[in-house]
């Protein structure tokens, strides 16, 4: 039943915009934009074209009714009662004024009827004349005694985008309410008798069981005053089978394998385009399936159907598993909204190694469930586009999210899951292909690997010296006969480096791979081997031997390229925040100045350490200072300006610039990028008493900037191109940077604010108000402490705070 349901599934060709195809395309458009003020049948105003006719409401509404009616009637008076021609005309005339209908051209075949209303004797009449005129020529028509329809109005098997729209938009809530059933439905086979993802493939639809089982009884379950512990990977006999309760990530992407076989459109793909879209696909459908039904339960974390909740709220996992339910709560997402966007989430023609024959069916079923969206949106919001755009950007979070799970899924789950029998797995639903395709021996030594490194399986010892030997002066003989890493002639590889370097090359190790700063770029065998992969030729196999065939880079999209700007700035912020909590809180004593910060390794650890012994690096300098040092009291100016210079140094543009450019541009921000973070912080944790001399804070109170529109402004503030004395190579590197730091923030207010580019230039506006109030509070300085600091001894003195005041 469900089937048929989606073989009927409409699509959208090109062709048909409710003309006919046998009428001029030109001439036809000009009609339709003309709007009519004189109805076809009884000359009062018309209101629009109706059953292609214009004509008004009442004639519309009648010659509906009558046509899917069972009535028949006689004109009592000479059958002309709606001849505008004639005086005193239209009369009241039921059959004369249906009569005109059907003279006027209506056309019954674009009325919207239900299997009822069709098998009417006058709908059936009318239409079989429709159907057969096209084989009558015109003494045929001459001769019928029953009124015909002009031919050339004729639409023959004609659906109008509205119905189009309404019938896919039923077809998939219809979808949905079977997928609801079956996750309630008491289906519950161990799964150790269910298949793998080709099998699921393989064997017929199972949603139609939703409607043969009962609900499963005893739902909900009782709540456990424990939280559920996070789940034992390492069991030697996998999960625990109970008949009353689902292993529900395995029975939800069992449901999105049955939720695309539904599809009459997943059908016509080949066996290898199901499985490889699949395997991209289903994570990405469960977790749009989770988050919305938690949504709209009225839960802000994850709730199973049973009413059991996940693992305590720990770690990473449980953060990857909820982020798309925060979205879905701020766009108020409808049933209608979800249905079509999870569509639009399966019909994916970007999955890499797709056919091109998959690639044209999917990106066509997509544009027209993004149509059926778009329709809605504008139909049934204030705001449709700004709607459509939020739901559409959902496609790229889910995206990402199934990434950040199946990376987790390798590096955590993957190692006990391979130590356990394969009769104790879960058949395969989470195998990615980078998960079957993980290296298992280094390509150099022989050993193991531990993933690709420069684009080559590699363990992390061969990676670490191919970077070591490439940007270094070295260069080595081998002392034997250049074979030592010859894994064909020996089992293991004579330590010997001119070896192990060449090896790295041979396997393709990539050197442009390679994070390098400026002076490590400048190592000759950098250079070297850079310039020979430059310079590297393709041939091509045809007629032009001469011919370069270019490699290209892989392509990153604006959207990804703003969603990783965003989320490295995001990833810093947190740092910071954990370094400012840490025990970390030297004396200043041991922060010799702005040069020695610039100078030395950066505070902000990767991972950071929360290890109390972060308290004193060294043994802290007794000497005294305004205020007294305190181990467990921080010194907030001094210790917020320490991690504002740590911040700066974290950005890769910034070890591009030289000494001095460094050194002038950090005297320069610091102080407003410290200001800016001080007051967000204010903010963000909604005090009520603040400093008057923050002065920034109110602007962030008036916009309301949310924590990703700050992370981007202070990013702004930092690369100022504007700053005095910088050179001009500084400047054009700012500017470069500080160009894509504000897309990625209008990118971000276009998406996500309704009043977007005003939104935009109200933050932007912010950067004066910080570099006012850093002048304020320079100039306070330089006037009222700088005399006293004058007077007090060096060693009193918080280096840090007077290099950048005083400037």
């Amino acid at each position: 039943i469900l089937r048929k349901v989606f073989i009927q599934l409409p699509s959208l060709p090109q062709n048909e915009r409710g003309i006919s195809p046998g009428q001029n395309s030109k001439s036809a458009a000009t009609v339709r934009h003309l709007r009519p003020t004189e109805c076809s049948i009884c000359g009062k105003p018309a209101n629009g074209y109706h059953y292609d006719v214009p004509s008004c409401n009442g004639c519309k509404t009648f010659f509906r009714r009558l046509c899917i009616s069972e009535k028949k009637f006689l004109c009592k008076a000479t059958g002309d009662c709606y001849d505008l021609t004639r005086p005193n005309r239209p009369m009241k005339c039921r059959p004369c004024r249906y009569e005109k209908c059907i003279m006027s051209g209506m056309n019954p075949l674009a009325m919207q009827v239900d299997e009822k209303e069709a098998t009417a004797g006058n709908f059936q009449i009318l239409t079989k004349r429709a159907n057969i005129s096209s084989c009558k020529n015109d003494e045929e028509y001459e001769s019928d005694k029953i009124h015909q329809i002009v031919k050339k109005q004729i639409i023959e098997h004609i659906t109008s985008k509205e119905a189009m729209m309404q019938k896919i938009v039923g077809a998939v809530n219809f979808l949905e309410l079977k997928i609801h059933e079956f996750r309630l439905s008491s289906y519950n086979p161990h799964w150790k008798s269910l298949p793998n993802l080709e099998g699921f493939l393989n064997m017929g639809t199972i949603i139609s069981l939703a409607t043969k089982t009962k609900p499963m009884p005893g739902w909900p379950l009782k709540a456990s005053p424990v939280p559920p512990k996070p789940p034992n990977f390492s069991m030697a006999n996998g999960p625990q089978y109970s008949p009353d309760k689902k292993q529900w990530l395995m029975y939800d992407l069992m449901l999105s394998i049955e939720y695309a076989k539904a599809f009459e459109f997943f059908n016509k793909l080949d066996f290898k385009d199901k499985m490889i879209l699949m395997k991209y696909v289903a994570l990405a459908l469960m977790n749009l399936q989770i988050s919305y039904y938690t949504v709209s339960r009225k839960y802000d974390s994850i709730v199973h159907p049973d009413g059991s909740m996940p693992p305590a709220k720990v770690g990473m996992v449980y953060t990857e598993t909820v982020m798309s339910i925060a979205p879905l709560i701020r766009f108020e997402i409808e049933k209608t909204e979800f249905a079509l966007l999870k569509a639009i989430c399966l019909c994916n023609p970007a999955v890499p190694n797709l056919s091109d024959h998959a690639r044209e069916i999917l990106s066509k079923e997509r544009e027209q469930y993004a149509d059926a969206l778009f329709d809605h949106c504008l139909r049934n919001r204030r705001d449709g586009p700004t709607q459509f755009a939020e739901l559409i950007g959902m496609v790229d979070l889910l995206e990402r999210q199934q990434r950040m799970q199946k990376d987790l899924h390798l590096l955590h789950v993957a190692p006990f899951v391979a130590k356990i029998p394969a009769e104790h797995k879960i058949s395969c639903l989470l195998k990615s292909k980078r998960e079957k395709e993980r290296p298992t021996t280094c390509s150099i030594c022989g050993g193991s690997a531990s993933g690709f490194h420069y684009d080559v399986p590699a363990c992390n010892g061969c990676k670490a010296y191919f970077r070591r030997y490439v940007i270094s002066e070295r260069n080595f003989k081998c002392k034997n006969n250049e074979d030592c890493f010859d894994l064909t002639k020996r089992e293991k590889p004579i330590k010997c480096r001119p070896c192990r370097y060449k090896k790295c090359l041979d396997v393709g190790m990539n050197p442009l791979a390679l994070e390098v700063d400026e002076k490590q770029a400048e190592a000759e065998n950098f250079k070297k081997i850079t310039k020979r992969v430059k310079v590297e030729e393709i041939e091509e196999d045809d007629e032009d031997n001469k011919s370069k065939q270019f490699v290209l880079k892989t392509v990153e999209s604006f959207q990804e390229k703003m969603q990783r700007l965003s989320d490295m700035l995001t990833y810093l912020e947190i740092k910071l925040d954990q370094f400012q909590t840490s025990a970390y809180n030297p004396h200043w004593g041991q922060v010799q100045g702005l040069e020695f910060l610039l100078r030395s390794n950066n505070r902000i650890r990767w991972p950071l350490s929360s290890d109390p012994a972060l308290a004193a690096d060294n043994q802290p300098v007794l000497g005294k200072g305004p205020p007294p040092y305190s181990t467990d009291k921080k010194h907030w100016l001094y210790f917020n300006l320490l991690t504002t210079v740590e911040y700066v140094k974290t950005f890769g543009f910034f070890h591009r610039l030289n000494a001095r450019d460094q050194y002038i541009l950090t005297r320069y921000v610091t102080l407003a990028c410290m200001n800016l973070h001080v007051s967000f912080t204010s903010v963000a944790k909604n005090e009520e008493h603040y400093s008057n001399s923050v002065m920034s804070i109110v602007p962030l109170i008036r916009y309301q900037v949310q924590s990703i529109e700050y992370v981007l402004l202070k990013a702004i503030c930092l690369c100022n191109p504007a700053v005095p004395d910088l050179s001009e190579h500084a400047q054009r590197l700012l500017t470069k940077e500080r160009q894509q730091f504000a897309e990625a923030l209008f990118d971000h207010c276009l998406r996500n604010r309704t009043n977007g580019p005003s939104h935009f230039s109200d933050i932007i506006g912010i950067v004066d108000v910080l570099e006012r109030q850093q002048r304020i509070q320079k100039d306070l300085h330089l006037l009222h402490v700088a005399p006293l600091v004058a007077k007090a001894p060096r060693d009193r003195v918080i280096q840090i705070i007077d290099d950048i005041m005083d400037s």
